[in-house]
């Protein structure tokens, strides 16, 4: 039975050089392009990627700090309306970046519970500080 019928049966095999390996069909290799070439030279790739905008760390986590401080600052508003948890203040910690409780004497300002305590925080801080060591991360 004939593949091709318009084809001679020798011809209607793989093309194989004298050794019976088949040969391999040369293809040309793409020329390598630097895309900045095509977005400088093309306004509407240029348009499409005026909506990117290239992301900050350092002004990722300003903003985030301030987002948090600003939650804290509202928290502590409806708190101090209160009559029941009127001796109950919430800050962030710088060094960590977490929030925590302060219980104090109405009319001393004493502090007399905080929650989580400093050790706490200050160990959370030099963790935080150290897992830098151990994850290098890029953005």
């Amino acid at each position: 039975m004939k593949i091709f019928p318009n084809l001679d049966p020798k011809e209607n095999r793989l093309p194989a050089d004298t050794s019976g390996i088949i040969r391999k069909v040369k293809m040309k290799t793409p020329s390598i392009v630097n895309p900045d070439f095509f977005i400088s030279n093309n306004p509407a790739i240029k348009a499409n990627l005026k909506q990117f905008h290239p992301i900050d760390p350092a002004k990722v986590r300003l903003e985030a700090k301030a987002r948090l401080a600003s939650q804290v600052a509202e928290v502590n508003s409806h708190i101090q309306n209160s009559i029941l948890f009127k001796g109950i203040t919430f800050e962030v910690h710088e060094e960590s970046g977490r929030t925590f409780a302060v219980v104090k004497n109405q009319r001393t300002g004493e502090v007399l519970k905080q929650i989580p305590g400093d050790k706490f925080l200050d160990r959370a801080s030099r963790l935080k500080d150290a897992a830098g060591l151990f994850q290098d991360i890029t953005i």
